[in-house]
């Protein structure tokens, strides 16, 4: 007893607790041979145990543990007697833990350890295992852990070996276990706290995988945690196997969970709190691609069996962060490989999961999202359970959008939900939904680049309403949403919705309602211009039925007009329709911004019924109330439709005053063919007045037109009779249209005739394969990887064969300014099996207003060995091209073809080039020959190695350099200093008429000295351009512009510098800025110094337009932008600017005016022009350009006492003279449709002479006096007689005023030489009106006061009227049907004697001889009434002074003629053209000579008409009848006979057209012939003549003609021969040059497919080298 009393005394005293120690530490340092220390140990019977400063370290001298301070209390004694572990005290502080392995080592740095202990732990392990053998199993040990605390812990674990590092870093950390089963797995935790922690995981290597058996059970745990806390801990975790991070700063979390029973399937959770917390975690591993093929069953839903109760989980200010890529954050785009959530606070509670019920109320949810998209709200309530499911108050409110909404879903069971949802009942209550589409950018940032989108985000999409109902059966009580202005309602039902065959829906209420301003937001800016919606409109439509069977009207109401639409639909076993459409009031023009179109009233009505087009029943009716176009009304128009069994007639037609017409179609439809029988009767039309054409044209037709079969094989003909157009009173024949066409899979065959155009091709196989098969024929013989051979099998053969003809309608109704087109002709013989193609096209002459082109030919000729081909023409100019001889031909020789050009000028030859093509693959090579290169008549040199090779993308040049002297042209790719792809030009002393003269050797368009070169960077791509170069001695169309220089450096990739002046001419111009090339369109900044352009060098351009000009030009402006959408800005000054306008000898001075320019438009600020005196002409206003192709006009026009015109004769052809104005005029609208108000006056001191060109002159002189009607239909458009109008004017709108001074003095001439002419003068105030569609206006009174009309009369004699003052012109609209009361005097004298013949008879001598005096007489020619049918009267008079001559016996028979028309008619006529009195009947035994010159002017008359009516009866036959209507009076009897005779020709053309053959003869149709032998002779005329040339320039003629010779000789028969010669010349000596070969029939290219071109060249070489050896000693001068 006392030896135990000592020891328990010698262990618990501090001597006898460091004897222990010392012992115990030196035990174990020398047992694991490392340091090891203890600075304090204290144990106690009660099982305290107190450590302190405890230390080990490893084998390496690391520390390996360290303890500060550590404090156990254990209960021994209830260990002891219960078996109970309590520690009821357990307080760890400083503890520093450091476990490592090297890489390369198996153990760890403490195996040392276990090493040193692992005897006796054996030994032990084995008592341990018998004495357990023994013992049975005890029951489960009671563990109870009172506080727990551990404080400032650092635990390191580096395994270099299996590649894991771990650190463990904590302030504090206490666990308080109320109750802990190991067996039962029961934890009772009263508290867990973890302050200020640092952990950090990171995997380096991959862990080797261990199976684990698998267990499908639940762990039974029973855990209850009153209270868990985080606080300030920090966690990091990297895994570099499989690319996974993690990074977690808790700020505060909490954890109350009472209850979690894994056993039992029950959580109750009281609350979790996590607050202002740092959550990130990366994935960036390789995701493993899904097994598409592996498909998961589908099991039925069950409820879960868990018992789960949450009092609330709140996270507040939290920030969340998830990437799976390791990218930056993009503003404006939500990326789901990288989101970072900040502020984001979660508020659930009363969260509940049980018995089949689950409920939650969701509270509070919303963050920030990097990408700037933000939650600001999500609020729910749900409650659901196995029959319902209730989410009330959902409230969801983003960035800019908003839904607060209600849904109930009722069902049998949830199961039954998933597996079919249609069958649940629904009740969505939307209270209140904005929609606003800018927070779909956040997904797809693409939606703000679409201009729809933009639009649509400019207001949010509001709606609310309610649907109720199932997916098999939805009602829709109410549904409203609307957009800005617009507003949407429905109501109806909709049934079947997951089953699209089956859906039905029944909408009795849509409504919409909007304006244009929200239209136009949603269409394209050039659909806008063309287009002015109504402002508001509104639109009602209900709609029922299935897809399949579908019932629908809809009501659209504006301020434009109103549609109805009704309409059904049915598709099941057979197709019914039903459609009406009615559109009142309608303002179509206003829609489409057309003034021609009117209000628009009409119905269409079709039915139809059939199971497919074969047997297709239906109807079309049609009803148009009012239709109007141009003008025109077209009420009335009819289009009606029948269809029996896929068998119908389509017909349209129009009875109106300019329009009259039938087109009747006839169908026959089947699925896979069809038939089409189309019937165009078009019995007038008057183009002109329906706006188609600029001039009265008018036309009549009759069209045909029969089809069979499909788009792949078909046949196609087509007819046209009866085809005239009438055109200034004459009528044009357009002959027959008729086309024969037929398509087969084996076949192909056109053939067309017609008046203009005839051919035919004919062809053994599809016009898809033909043109397949011609372009690999093609191919064959310029592409080395093909071969003709490959092509043999395909047995395509095709002739063509077309001729181009001119006609009357052609060049003097359709193309007036045609004036001759020879016959041009295209033929081809192409066949594949025998290699054989052979094509002639022949355009021998052709000349179109300044365009002329003199045999034009092309001559193809291909076989299995060779390919010809030859191409050329004579002449062609147009403008400044003037190009004489010019031809190409081309050989075939080891797949390549040879070219050889050539153009001359007159006979010299300027240019020569031979060529050779081939292709390899896909690339063409050109090669030019070195010989003989010929340019602008010099020789020119050429490597022979050079080559250009072409390809998609592609270009490359090899040696392309042309070289004569010191002249060079060089063009490569592979320029040293240039890195990118490009295209250079390099010029060394080249003289750019080189090239230019080609074009017109005789005038220089284009000339200068160039210097430098020229760099096309990225040609296939973003354009950029370098440039070095000068060109001296610059000239355009032969007149200087000084010297140019161009500079361009690439400033940066993509980026170029530009410079550009013009210099030492007429012209000072400088130009700099930068442009960045760019595919799309480049961005430039350009600046544009104008310093100065000489007025004398513009009109030197101007070749004579322009004279005496003197000043200059200069400016500035800038441009920059985009090349797709440029912007500039800038101005043009005239400084001291003077110029006269040659044909109005108009000088006009601009001393300092500017024009200003930019995007908008032209500014003009008081634009001021002066004429000589000074007088001003001013302009102020825009003309806007935004659209180039219709400028607007805002311009005010002013001018005082201006002279506009100051010409002589010889400066103008149809008016000179002097012209003074004033004007005030207003120019609105655009191009299409200018608006002029104006306000002119004509002021005193004007003296305007207006000549008729001599071809209007011929025209008025040949027109006729009879004009023929149509007396059973008056109204026809084709004979009945139109208004004419002088001039016609469309597209303007025009308000004008027109004042005439009483001293302004116009004249219009006539005919200047028979000097017929009309000078007036006097007072006018008109009012002037030009309506949009052509329609002129003009109202007032033009008072003459002074004036004459002098007239010749058969260029006999010359008499002149003087204009009475006081006659007037007065209009009251119609330009054309003005009131005129004009008199015009004619003063004479001469005797009376003739006049008073009848008077005088019987009288004496002396009497009579009184009567030889002369007196004064005067003729008054009166006109009046209407200008278009004008009233012409004559009087006599004398002047009052006069009237007693004679005892007032003249005056008397006057006055006594004035009142018998046709006595006064004589009389006048007598003293127009005599200057005396004819005399009386009886007076001199005739009966007067104005019969015979009447029944002469009507013979001429019908004579014409006899002819047009011939032409119309034979048209094309070839035979050709004339008619010749001869009235006279005939004295070879002694005696006046009145005689009338018939002259019948008729003419035919025989052989080709060489042969022409012409019978007539001449009937007596009044009177008859005083010779028995001639009258009535049946061939009285006879004439045979042979055309010796194609052309027609040589023929021989035989004649036998009965004519009458003269007066003395009478009628003869003449017999002759003749030989005729018939040439046109522009130049004298071209009547007596050689014939050419053009002018036999033969195209001058036919000698060259020949073979004569060689020699030809070899002749033109020879005069080249003679005249090359003259050119020669001009080679200082290049």
């Amino acid at each position: 007893m006392l030896l135990t009393i000592l020891l328990l005394l010698f262990v618990r005293s501090p001597w006898g607790q460091g004897i222990i120690v010392d012992k115990a530490t030196k035990y174990l340092a020398g047992k694991t041979n490392t340091t090891l220390s203890i600075g304090r140990l204290f144990v106690t019977f009660q099982g305290n145990l107190y450590l302190d400063d405890f230390y080990v370290e490893d084998l390496q001298g690391d520390t390996l543990v360290y303890s500060d301070n550590l404090e156990l209390g254990f209960g021994l004694m209830e260990f002891v007697k219960a078996g109970t572990i309590h520690i009821n005290k357990f307080e760890w502080e400083g503890l520093k833990a450091k476990i490592s392995r090297a890489e390369g080592q198996k153990d760890f740095n403490y195996q040392f350890l276990i090493d040193a202990f692992a005897g006796d732990v054996e030994e032990a392990d084995q008592g341990k295992e018998e004495v357990e053998s023994a013992e049975s199993s005890p029951d489960p040990i009671q563990i109870k852990l009172s506080p727990i605390r551990f404080r400032d812990f650092d635990l390191s674990y580096l395994d270099s070996e299996g590649g894991t590092e771990a650190i463990l870093r904590f302030k504090e950390f206490m666990v308080d276990v109320q109750h802990l089963d190991l067996e039962a797995f029961e934890f009772d935790v009263r508290a867990l706290k973890l302050q200020q922690s640092q952990i950090s995981y990171k995997q380096l290597k991959p862990i080797e995988s261990e199976e684990e058996a698998s267990d499908d059970g639940l762990i039974p745990l029973l855990l209850s945690v009153e209270k868990l806390t985080l606080d300030q801990v920090m966690l990091d975790y990297e895994n570099q196997v499989d690319q996974q991070f993690a990074n977690l700063s808790i700020d505060f979390f909490e954890l109350s969970l009472p209850e979690l029973d894994l056993q039992d399937q029950k959580v109750l959770l009281k609350s979790i709190d996590l607050k202002n917390s740092k959550i990130a975690f990366a994935d960036f591993g390789t995701k493993a691609p899904s097994d598409d093929a592996k498909q998961e069953t589908s099991t039925p839903f069950e409820w879960p069996y868990w018992d789960i109760e949450i009092g609330y989980i709140d996270l507040e200010d939290n920030q969340i962060t998830y990437k799976t890529q390791d990218i930056d954050a993009i503003p404006g785009f939500f990326n789901p490989e990288n989101m970072q959530f900040e502020g984001l606070n979660f508020n659930v509670s009363n969260v509940l999961l049980k018995h089949k019920e689950a409920k939650l109320a969701l509270r509070t949810f919303n963050f920030r999202e990097s990408s700037g998209f933000e939650l600001k709200g999500l609020e729910v309530n749900l409650d659901v359970d196995d029959q319902r499911l209730i989410i009330n108050d959902i409230v969801v409110e983003t960035n800019s959008s908003k839904l607060q909404t209600n849904l109930k879903l009722a069902y049998q069971s949830f199961a039954d939900f998933i597996t079919q949802p249609e069958s649940a009942k629904l009740d969505l209550r939307l209270k209140s939904l904005k929609a606003d589409v800018r927070d779909a950018y956040f997904f797809q940032p693409d939606l703000a680049k679409d201009e729809v989108i933009q639009n649509l985000a400019l207001f949010p999409i509001l709606a609310n309403g309610s649907i109720i109902g199932n997916l098999t059966s939805l009602a829709i009580p109410n549904l409203q949403g609307s957009w800005g202005s617009s507003r949407f309602v429905a109501r109806g039902s909709v049934k079947n919705v997951l089953d699209v065959d089956q859906l039905i829906f029944d909408f009795p209420k849509l409504e919409l309602s909007s304006d244009a301003k929200t239209i136009t937001k949603f269409i394209e800016e050039d659909l806008i211009a063309a287009y002015q919606l109504p402002e508001k409109f509104n639109v009602s439509a209900d709609a029922k039925g299935k897809l399949n069977n579908l019932q629908a009207s809809m009501n659209l109401v504006s301020d434009l007009g109103e549609i109805d639409f009704k309409g059904k639909y049915r598709d099941l076993s057979e197709i019914v329709f039903e459609v009406a459409l009615g559109v009142k009031d309608f303002q179509l023009g206003t829609l489409l911004k057309d003034p021609r179109l009117d209000t628009l009233t009409f119905t269409v009505e079709a039915q139809g019924i059939g199971a497919s087009l074969e047997n297709l029943n239906a109807t079309l009716k049609s009803d148009f109330q009012r239709l109007k176009f141009d003008g025109n009304d077209y009420s009335g128009l009819q289009l009606e439709g029948v269809m029996k069994d896929g068998v119908g007639e389509l017909m349209l037609g129009l009875e109106s005053e300019y329009l009259d017409f039938e087109l009747l179609t006839k169908l026959t439809l089947d699925t896979v063919d069809y038939h089409v029988d189309l019937l165009l009767d078009l019995k007038g039309a008057d183009f002109f007045a329906l706006g188609l054409t600029p001039e009265q044209v008018r036309g009549r037709l009759v069209f045909n037109a029969l089809f069979d079969g499909n788009p792949e094989a078909f046949d196609l003909s087509t007819s046209l009779k009866d085809a005239i157009v009438v055109f200034n009173q004459r009528n044009y024949p357009l002959g027959n249209l008729d086309i024969q066409a037929k398509v087969r899979e084996e076949e192909t065959n056109f053939e067309l005739r017609s008046l203009l155009l005839n051919g035919k091709m004919a062809a053994n196989t599809s016009p898809e394969k033909l043109v397949a098969s011609l372009t690999s024929y093609l191919r064959t013989y310029i592409d080395k990887e093909e071969a003709i051979e490959d092509l043999s099998d395909q047995e395509v053969t095709m002739e063509l064969d077309f001729k181009l003809n001119q006609a009357p309608i052609l060049n003097q109704v359709l193309l007036p300014g045609l004036e001759k087109l020879d016959t041009a002709r295209l033929v081809v013989d192409f066949d594949v099996s025998n290699a054989k193609l052979l094509a002639n096209l022949d355009f021998p002459y052709m000349k179109y207003g300044e365009i002329e082109i003199d045999s034009l030919g092309m001559r193809v000729n291909a076989d299995r060995d060779d390919l010809n081909l030859a191409f050329g023409f004579l002449k062609l100019e147009s403008g400044p091209l003037s190009m004489d001889r010019t031809y190409f031909t081309g050989e075939l020789e080891d797949s390549r073809l040879f070219f050889d050009f050539n153009a001359f000028d007159g006979d010299q030859r300027m240019v020569h080039v031979a060529s050779d093509i081939g292709l390899m693959g896909d690339t063409l090579s050109i090669h030019i020959d070195p010989e003989d290169l010929l340019l602008n008549k010099r020789e020119w040199g050429i490597p022979m190695d050079n080559e250009v090779l072409i390809a998609e993308n592609y270009l490359h040049f090899k040696n392309l350099r042309f070289f004569r002297n010191n002249q060079e042209l060089l063009i490569r790719d592979d320029l040293d200093d240039v890195a990118e792809e490009h295209v250079a030009l390099e010029f060394r002393d080249f003289r750019l008429e080189t090239f230019t003269s080609l074009f017109n050797p005789d005038e220089l368009i284009a000339g200068g000295l160039l210097n430098g070169k020229l760099v096309v960077e990225n040609p296939f791509g973003a354009i950029g351009i370098l440039a070095n170069l000068k060109v001296q001695d610059l000239k355009a169309l032969d007149v200087g512009l000084g010297n140019l220089s161009m500079e361009a450096v690439a400033a940066n990739l993509g980026e170029y510098q530009l410079k550009l002046a013009l210099k030492d001419g007429g012209i000072d111009l400088d130009l700099a800025g930068d442009f960045v090339a760019d595919e799309t369109g480049g961005e430039f900044d350009l600046d544009i110094a104008i310093n100065r352009v000489e007025m004398k060098l513009l009109a030197d351009l101007s070749k004579g337009e322009i004279r005496n000009a003197d000043g200059y030009i200069s400016g500035k402006v800038n441009a920059s932008g985009n090349t797709n959408e440029p912007n500039y800005n800038g101005e043009l000054v005239f400084n001291e600017a003077e110029f006269v306008v040659a044909q109005l000898n108009a000088r006009y001075m601009l001393p300092k005016e500017v024009l200003k320019v930019d995007n908008a438009g032209l500014s003009l600020n008081q634009f001021t022009i002066r004429d000589e005196n000074g007088q001003k002409f001013i302009i102020d206003g825009k003309i806007l350009t935004e659209d180039f192709t219709n400028p607007k006009f805002d311009l005010k026009l002013k001018a005082n006492g201006f002279r506009a015109v100051n010409s002589s004769r010889e400066d103008n052809d149809l008016f000179y003279g002097t012209a003074i104005l004033d004007a005030d005029v207003t120019i609105r609208g655009d191009l299409n449709l200018p608006r002029v108000t104006a306000d002119l006056s004509v002021k005193d001191g004007t003296n305007f002479n207006v000549i008729i060109p001599e071809t209007q002159l011929d025209l008025v002189k040949r027109d006729g006096t009879v004009i023929f009607v149509n007396r059973q239909d008056p109204y026809d458009i084709l004979t009945r007689q139109t208004d004419e109008m002088l001039n016609t004017f469309t597209g303007y709108d025009v308000r004008s005023v027109l004042k005439v001074d009483p001293n302004a003095v116009f004249k219009i001439i006539v005919d200047e030489r028979s000097g017929d002419n009309l000078s007036v003068s006097g007072e006018a105030n008109l009012n002037l009106e030009i309506n949009p569609n052509g329609r002129i206006t003009l109202s007032g009174t033009y008072e003459l006061s002074k004036g004459h009309y002098e007239m010749s009369l058969y260029n006999l004699v010359n008499r002149r009227f003087e204009i009475a003052p006081g006659s007037t012109i007065a209009w009251n609209g119609d330009p054309m049907d003005a009131n005129m009361n004009i008199s015009a005097i004619y003063n004479v004298r001469t005797p009376s004697a003739e006049l008073m013949a009848s008077q005088l008879s019987g009288t004496s001598a002396d009497a009579r001889l009184q009567y030889q005096q002369e007196l004064p007489f005067q003729v008054y020619l009166n006109v009046g009434g209407e200008i278009l049918k004008p009233e012409i009267s004559f009087r006599l008079d004398m002047p009052e002074d006069q009237r007693g001559a004679m005892g007032g016996n003249v005056y008397s028979r006057v006055s006594q003629i004035n009142e018998q028309e046709d006595e006064l008619n004589k009389q006048v006529f007598s003293l127009l053209v005599l200057n005396r009195f004819f005399p009386s009947t009886g007076s001199d035994g005739s009966g007067g000579g104005t019969a015979a010159i009447a029944r002469n002017s009507v013979s001429q008359v019908l004579s014409g008409q006899l002819n047009a009516l011939s032409s119309s009866v034979f048209g094309n036959t070839g035979l050709e009848l004339d008619f010749d209507l001869d009235s006279f009076t005939d004295y070879q009897s002694g005696s006046a006979q009145d005689r009338t005779q018939l002259n019948v020709n008729a003419r035919k053309r025989f052989f080709d057209d060489r042969l022409i053959v012409q019978v007539g003869s001449q009937m007596d149709v009044e009177g008859s012939s005083q010779n028995p032998e001639q009258a009535n002779a049946v061939l009285g005329n006879i004439s045979l003549e042979y055309v010796l040339t194609e052309n027609g320039r040589y023929r021989v003629r035989a004649f036998r003609k009965n004519q009458f010779e003269s007066i003395i000789d009478g009628q003869l028969i003449v017999t002759g021969f003749g030989l005729i010669f018939n040439r046109e010349f522009n130049r004298f000596y071209e009547l007596w040059r050689g014939v050419d070969l053009s002018e036999n029939g033969t195209n001058p290219i036919d000698k060259l497919q020949n073979g004569e071109a060689k020699k030809e060249n070899q002749n033109e070489k020879s005069q080249d080298k003679k005249e090359l050896d003259v050119l020669r000693k001009e080679e200082n001068e290049d």
